[in-house]
């Protein structure tokens, strides 16, 4: 009898471990799920005696101030000590943001080997990112159909963020693939189930006007309200826009989404500044300052407004340089607005290259470097940077347009190296570029040649 018991315990327990992985390999939205109710003083406590997943939640709460105040440079700290101890969510996390310079400096190579190190442990986020680079080529050849595979290896690890990256795929119809919105709202579906805040709010949004699956206003509202109390901006903005939530309560949560970084939160609440519905809550909390904050993030709206502000002198002196260069920014995003309502404030502007709408005049006349030699100038030669960012959206069209401008010199000095490196680059998306980059080779030196070929793993990280 006792022989029996231990054993049906036995198998209980395997069956439980089966079901339950083991807990340094949960994700961040698995391991909130575990912690909820962990007294933050325990979860320090293990931290500070080198518990490798402790120092990772922690990191997480640190880096985003969620339930504790931010602190970034203590999160840091915490997430390279968990990934050195060989927590593969810390290192997938740590590379990630070598990826994309968020915190740390820009390492692909770092990137890559710790996406390497961590979907050698079979660990989804790692998975992930080796997904993220192998589409984009860093380190490697791009192939879409090996990194397709990569994402579904760290959705059947468990990994939320795949199964939310191959649910935007499926929507979009990319990857070779027809959009599919049911097959995309299986993904949402099964990454909101995994505690993924954004796809709760994508799965709601699905059911609640029925894109792609039948119509719940009920369920979807349910879905994106668990969204918006696990801080989705994206949740919140609908939720008050259906009335869900008091003005109190959903003013706190723009602050807080704000605080963190987020652009449509920046936007909203310069919008009520601006409008003089909302009171600063100090001196730090200003339109112009909050605009700024939300166009660098690729806000278009909130470039628009920042360059309306400028061009008209509200909330400060009238800037008309500034105003242009903000209208250019707005216009430099892909998307309706960026199509729209951007390209037309300085489409149809003066031919006085002072005035918005002149500004792209400036750059057929005169020499580039003389320009520079004048503080304003200087700000107008920054606005090249604003027009990467299309091509920085994988349209290889801008990518080759963009050649085009460093092989003439002009809008900014003359470069073939860069040219070439442009044009490599776009022949990776479209074939219509091969002739143009083999051209553009061949006049090179086999030196330059070499250097054409190396700047486009600097030009790849901008199209990720």
């Amino acid at each position: 009898m006792k022989l029996s018991l231990i054993a049906l315990l036995l198998s209980a327990a395997l069956l439980a471990s089966a079901a339950e992985p083991p807990i340094a390999a949960l994700n961040f939205h698995a391991l909130s799920a575990r912690w909820a109710k962990r007294p933050a003083a325990e979860v320090e406590a293990d931290a500070a005696r080198g518990d490798a997943v402790a120092q990772f939640y922690l990191s997480q709460l640190l880096l985003t101030g969620r339930g504790v105040p931010r602190d970034d440079a203590r999160g840091l700290i915490l997430l390279r000590q968990s990934a050195t101890q060989g927590n593969a969510e810390a290192m997938a996390e740590l590379g990630r943001r070598q990826l994309f310079g968020e915190g740390l400096p820009e390492n692909f190579d770092e990137a890559l080997r710790l996406a390497r190190a961590a979907a050698s442990r079979s660990n989804g986020a790692g998975l992930h990112l080796l997904g993220q680079l192998q589409a984009s080529g860093i380190g490697m050849a791009a192939d879409a159909a090996a990194a397709f595979k990569l994402y579904e290896q760290a959705a059947a690890a468990g990994s939320p963020v795949a199964m939310r990256t191959i649910g935007r795929i499926h929507l979009e119809g990319r990857f070779g693939f027809k959009p599919d919105a049911a097959e995309a709202n299986r993904c949402y579906h099964r990454a909101a189930e995994a505690g993924l805040p954004a796809a709760m709010n994508a799965y709601g949004y699905s059911l609640f006007t029925g894109r792609g699956v039948p119509k719940d206003t009920k369920a979807g509202l349910n879905w994106i309200l668990r969204a918006a109390a696990n801080g989705e901006v994206g949740a919140l903005r609908m939720l008050g826009e259906q009335g869900q939530l008091d003005a109190a309560t959903q003013l706190a949560a723009w602050r807080d989404a704000a605080r963190a970084g987020n652009a449509d939160a920046l936007f909203r609440l310069a919008r009520l500044l601006a409008t003089g519905e909302l009171e600063p809550k100090d001196s730090t909390e200003t339109p112009h300052r909050l605009l700024q904050a939300a166009a660098e993030g690729e806000h278009i709206e909130a470039a628009l407004m920042l360059g309306d502000r400028y061009r008209w002198g509200y909330g400060g002196p009238r800037d008309l340089v500034a105003a242009s260069r903000w209208f250019l920014h707005g216009a430099s995003f892909v998307g309706g607005l960026g199509d729209t309502s951007a390209k037309l404030s300085i489409s149809g502007g003066s031919k006085d290259p002072a005035l918005p709408g002149g500004l792209n005049n400036w750059f057929d006349e005169g020499n580039w470097k003389a320009r520079r030699s004048t503080p304003d100038d200087a700000l107008l030669a920054e606005v090249m940077d604003h027009y990467l960012r299309a091509a920085e959206a994988r349209d290889a069209a801008a990518m080759r347009v963009l050649a085009g401008f460093y092989q003439r010199g002009q809008h900014v000095p003359k470069d073939p190296v860069e040219a070439s490196a442009w044009l490599l680059l776009a022949r990776q998306h479209s074939p219509a570029a091969a002739a143009e980059a083999d051209a553009a080779l061949r006049s090179l030196s086999p030196e330059h040649q070499q250097q054409a070929r190396a700047r486009v793993r600097q030009l790849i990280k901008r199209t990720l």
